[in-house]
């Protein structure tokens, strides 16, 4: 990943597809930068590890049906700031 100047320290990152071989590198990166991480993942297993891996918030898309993904996150997202976004290897 070479957008390190685009994350900086206290910052807020959501990951999405973190538990991914690139979600995970992306993880471990922003948080030895200092960011704060909100990792999006499918699965117990999943979540757990992002979570030992260091992930301030973990958001597991197969825990609550009765709330889409999209309020997930911004509910999850109001106690941790706007983010930049990742996904795979895009930052936007």
């Amino acid at each position: 990943m070479s957008h390190g100047d685009l994350i900086t320290a206290g910052q807020t990152v959501l990951i999405l597809g973190a538990a991914g071989g690139v979600g995970v590198a992306a993880v471990q990166i922003c948080k030895v930068l200092g960011a704060k991480v909100v990792a999006v993942a499918r699965g117990e297993s999943k979540a757990k590890l992002l979570t030992e891996l260091g992930a301030d918030a973990v958001i597991d898309t197969s825990a609550n049906h009765q709330v889409s993904l999209a309020q997930t996150i911004a509910q999850t997202l109001k106690h941790h700031g706007h983010p930049v976004l990742m996904l795979g290897t895009w930052t936007l």
